[in-house]
């Protein structure tokens, strides 16, 4: 909560609100956060070994979402991803995802890793900077 126990009025507020107190207590740290209808997990890892990738600092892993019927394919998802993507550190990874979602982030510049995730790095062997191909 913000100073005060003020009510933080979005799911995208809610996200700077954690990663500014997870980046204060550098500790391993997961959330849920839900405003009217959308449902957002995250997980901060301060350091972050990948398999056959590379070891990486301040991770922010996206475990799950739900996005209210009204608002898919309007575009939200992306933009979430777009937020996260300046807040975390090192990468960016969205965990068990699967079919046309995950083709699509494979478009935007993720790289499967083990397991049923993508990640975006910014230390990235794969890409010459940190600039999702979205990012316009």
């Amino acid at each position: 909560m913000m100073a005060g126990g003020a009510h933080v009025p979005s799911v995208e507020l809610k996200t700077v609100e954690f990663i500014l107190g997870v980046l204060d207590a550098r500790a391993s740290r997961a959330v849920q956060l839900r405003y009217h209808g959308f449902r957002v997990s995250l997980e901060y890892e301060p350091e972050l070994s990948v398999p056959g990738v590379g070891t990486f600092k301040d991770v922010l892993v996206i475990t799950d979402v739900y996005v209210p019927p009204r608002y898919r394919q309007c575009g939200w998802f992306r933009a979430y991803l777009k937020l996260c993507g300046l807040l975390c550190g090192d990468a960016l990874i969205v965990d068990e995802v699967y079919g046309p979602v995950r083709d699509a982030l494979i478009g935007y510049g993720f790289v499967p890793v083990p397991g049923d995730a993508v990640m975006l790095s910014k230390q990235s062997p794969w890409k010459a900077s940190w600039r999702p191909r979205w990012h316009t």
